[in-house]
């Protein structure tokens, strides 16, 4: 769950449940013998793996994280959206800050696919004020990121996000595919702040750094973006010839 959903690693993710999946009579063990396969459909739907995660995800239950994610990828957002907007109620009701932040963070991302910006920013500064302890950070940064990057943020507060986004990563690709995020942030803010140079130098390395992580849709969102924002590929990399 570290890599794929906090780190956006989902192939590591994938590595680390095939390893528990392996060990000896795991199987004879039903509730962690699914909670890794849940992790494992995780990993697959994350990294575009859609019909070898759908596959996976069949003898999990419908309440499962990976179900709902397969539902999303599939195409049915709305659906997925509601279910990720029960889920959230629930752990909210239950106190789980750990679950909500993470049903959270699905949550804004369906809703964004499906145009629903503010109800998502309402989604993504609830879960800020919610997050309250170190482990959280990895969830802050999501959150503070894609923040960032939506039009409809002011240019203070995006860059006020930016900022405490590479203040907790140190600015380092230690932090995987999450880092990428940090980097669009940055393409949109420098773009917002004309300085197309260091947008496109950012855009570029957010770019590489969601291939190198097989991140697809967050590839597409950032070619996307590219083309929004009227980036020419190449400009950073013929600034710095």
């Amino acid at each position: 769950l570290i890599c794929t959903a906090y780190l956006q690693d989902p192939e590591g993710g994938r590595a680390w449940c095939r390893r528990g999946l392996v060990q000896p009579r795991f199987d004879t063990l039903a509730h962690p013998h699914d909670a890794i396969v849940d992790q494992l459909v995780l990993a697959l739907a994350e990294s575009g793996q859609v019909d070898p995660a759908r596959r996976a995800s069949e003898r999990l239950p419908e309440s499962s994280v990976g179900r709902r994610l397969v539902t999303f990828v599939t195409g049915d957002r709305e659906a997925a959206a509601a279910a990720w907007e029960v889920a959230l109620a629930e752990d909210r009701l239950a106190g789980d800050h750990h679950d909500a932040g993470l049903n959270a963070r699905w949550l804004a991302e369906a809703l964004l696919s499906l145009g629903r910006e503010a109800p998502a920013v309402r989604v993504m500064h609830d879960a800020l004020d919610g997050i309250s302890d170190a482990r959280q950070v990895p969830l802050e940064v999501w959150f503070r990121a894609r923040l960032a990057q939506l039009p409809s943020t002011g240019l203070p507060e995006a860059r006020s996000h930016l900022a405490r986004c590479e203040e907790a990563t140190g600015r380092s690709e230690e932090w995987r595919g999450l880092y990428g995020e940090v980097l669009l942030a940055r393409a949109v803010v420098r773009a917002r702040s004309d300085d197309p140079p260091s947008a496109g130098a950012a855009l570029d390395a957010a770019r590489d750094t969601f291939a190198t992580y097989r991140l697809p849709r967050r590839l597409r969102a950032a070619q996307a973006l590219q083309r929004s924002l009227n980036i020419d590929r190449g400009q950073s990399a013929h600034e710095h010839d």
